[in-house]
């Protein structure tokens, strides 16, 4: 069995889209999942972001829920697209693809500068002084993920 990731945010997205879906439809997983002929584990791992909703799946889903929802076809499309971040050898964390999302960004440090706003020396320093401080090359793919300018998504 694979090893499991964490689920991104525009997973964790689809996965909560999907569950509301099912439960505004009056469905338990286990009806569901037999009506979309997959395990109810299977579903499950859907509806929490394990595991990614394909468009054809969510397709399904909608023609069972009776729902016509084609925000929820832009979202499994996009679900499964590796970040940006991962050019750099970095794994799916959480805060990269948060920052990545997120319309605004408030943050709250008594003793160092917010992310956002480091320059590449100080960033370096910080990730070195760390008590999870990697290897010098991971120390210099975190310095680049943080201080890329202009990220792309998807």
């Amino acid at each position: 069995m694979a090893a499991r990731t964490s689920p991104t945010f525009r997973r964790r997205q689809l996965a909560r889209r999907v569950r509301c879906l099912r439960e505004q439809a009056g469905l338990t997983q286990e009806r569901a999942a037999a009506e979309l002929d997959m395990s109810t584990s299977a579903l499950s791992r859907k509806e929490t972001g394990e595991a990614t909703t394909s468009v054809h799946e969510a397709r399904s889903m909608m023609d069972l829920y009776d729902v016509h929802d084609p925000g929820l076809l832009d979202l499994a499309r996009t679900a499964s697209r590796k970040g940006w971040w991962r050019a750099y050898g970095i794994e799916d964390r959480g805060y990269v693809d948060l920052e990545t999302e997120a319309c605004t960004v408030r943050d709250f440090q008594v003793t160092n500068i917010p992310g956002l706003l480091q320059t590449e020396s100080y960033a370096r320093a910080l990730l070195k002084s760390g008590r999870l401080a990697g290897s010098n090359r991971q120390i210099e793919n975190d310095v680049a993920v943080r201080i890329d300018p202009s990220p792309t998504t998807g």
